[in-house]
């Protein structure tokens, strides 16, 4: 009869993983094909939750709401989920649709490409890269306007324009066709500049109307005001990143104009291509979404928990996160002006 052995699954998850850097081959070469598989099989439950889950979102905002309220209408948080969960939905088939390609192969007796378990991560990793992550972090905007203009005892003016911030914000992040492992000129051409330009000015857009609502209104001290600024500068400081990072090409396209001037500039923003900013731009969206997140479990604690939250944990809670953001985001800013690239880990000795 067959057994259940722990130490044997528990071996079998630490030898599996979806991709091993080059210099470790050999060790990918030993990995376990089953543990690799369960890897597969686990994210893609996750990733089915969170359609699953978008779906039920977008349904429970669309037909929940009081009657006569017009989707223009929305709380900026529902609002902002509305928009993030949409971007999700779009998104997430076709990163389910990588990840069975990966496995289809990975299955056959010899991967011919997209199974090799080198190239598996490299297919998926486009769902954390820019734009696609700043899909995540869509809920930061809905959350700084909830809380802010009731810290300052104001109404949100131009809610229109907030409202317009965040849905342009969820156009400029859905990256599901920015795919490096299919098409290594991605970040080169027109469409992918852009975005990565232009995905500043709605969060600035946003801030700018926050910005209002603050200095013309009484703001009261708390935790969920302070962790809700340091959430919004946080992801105003990564989409700026995401613009650097892809400028390079964008000043490239009038180099034509006078190339004397302007050719050290864009070598040295060219260079910044592939380095680990990448990386510091998703530490950014990642970490200021989660700042966001403790903002909001605080703001609305009276409704969750039936009582206010501790102030002084909350505050102190979001500088741990603040400076573990200075700290692994910082490093790879500095990294990457110093021409380290992303995938180190592939550099052959």
């Amino acid at each position: 009869m067959a057994s259940w052995n722990p130490d044997s699954c528990s071996d079998r998850i630490l030898r599996g993983g979806l991709g091993v850097p080059e210099p470790l081959t050999q060790f990918a070469q030993g990995m376990d094909p089953e543990a690799t598989e369960l890897s597969i099989l686990s994210i893609a439950m996750v990733a089915i939750a969170v359609l699953l889950a978008s779906i039920t979102l977008i349904a429970t905002i669309v037909t929940q709401r009081p009657q006569g309220m017009t989707l223009f209408e929305l709380p900026l948080f529902s609002w902002s989920v509305l928009v993030a969960t949409g971007v999700w939905v779009l998104a997430m088939p076709v990163w389910l649709g990588n990840l069975m390609i990966s496995w289809v192969d990975f299955r056959g007796a010899d991967a011919l490409r997209y199974g090799n378990v080198e190239n598996i991560w490299g297919q998926l990793s486009w769902l954390w890269s820019q734009p696609m992550i700043f899909a995540f972090a869509i809920p930061v905007l809905g959350i700084a306007g909830e809380i802010i203009p009731v810290a300052a005892s104001k109404a949100q003016r131009q809610y229109t324009i907030q409202q317009i911030g965040i849905g342009a914000l969820g156009v400029l992040s859905f990256g599901a066709f920015a795919q490096p492992f299919f098409n290594a000129d991605v970040s080169d051409q027109a469409v992918f500049v852009g975005m990565g330009l232009l995905v500043v000015l709605p969060v600035l857009i946003f801030m700018g109307g926050l910005a209002d609502t603050l200095v013309k209104g009484k703001p009261k001290f708390s935790a969920h005001l302070v962790l809700a600024l340091i959430s919004m500068i946080g992801l105003l400081v990564g989409t700026t990143l995401s613009a650097l990072h892809v400028s390079g090409p964008a000043i490239g396209a009038i180099r034509e104009i006078d190339s004397d001037w302007l050719s050290g500039l864009i070598n040295w923003l060219t260079d910044l291509q592939g380095t680990v900013i990448a990386t510091a731009v998703m530490e950014h969206a990642l970490i200021s979404s989660l700042i966001a997140s403790i903002a909001g479990l605080y703001y609305w604690s009276p409704k969750i928990f039936g009582k206010k939250m501790n102030n002084n944990i909350g505050i102190l809670a979001g500088l741990s996160l603040l400076g573990g953001l200075l700290l692994s985001a910082g490093s790879n800013l500095i990294n990457g002006f110093l021409d380290e690239g992303d995938a180190v880990y592939l550099a052959t000795p």
